[in-house]
């Protein structure tokens, strides 16, 4: 991975399908309450786990639904970008050896689509050895 990856989010709407695709810094670290926190950097996006891949599942399965609710609800995506990442996580993340982002690609048409879909697979999370607060 490049050092200091950027974050990207980009949303093509053609009047019957959407979709979004996303690049988006977390870190997943040991939580002070025991467990792991998956936090985005650029996003007010956090989630918790009893393992490091729960956190990342997690966090992954819910920006997918939180997008899809964006999309349904015909809300603009840059409601996403309010983030109250703590100093701590940006430190670590940028002090790890490389920074990994989470990809993810999100496609929804005017109709419902089904709730087994998968969550995308094209994920890498950077981790840290520093406890985050919760």
């Amino acid at each position: 991975m490049a050092k200091n990856p950027k974050m990207v989010l980009a949303h093509v709407d053609d009047g019957r399908q959407q979709a979004v695709l996303a690049e988006l810094r977390v870190l997943v670290a040991p939580s002070a309450l025991g467990g792991y926190v998956a936090q985005g950097l650029e996003i007010d996006y956090v989630a918790c786990g009893d393992t490091e891949e729960e956190a990342r599942t997690r966090f992954s399965r819910g920006f997918v639904a939180t997008v899809r609710k964006f999309i349904s609800r015909q809300r603009p995506l840059d409601g996403l970008f309010k983030t109250s990442a703590p100093a701590e996580a940006r430190r670590a993340y940028f002090a790890a050896t490389t920074q990994h982002v989470f990809r993810c690609a999100v496609f929804q048409g005017l109709e419902e689509i089904p709730a087994d879909i998968g969550v995308p697979r094209s994920l890498a999370f950077v981790s840290s050895p520093l406890t985050l607060p919760q």
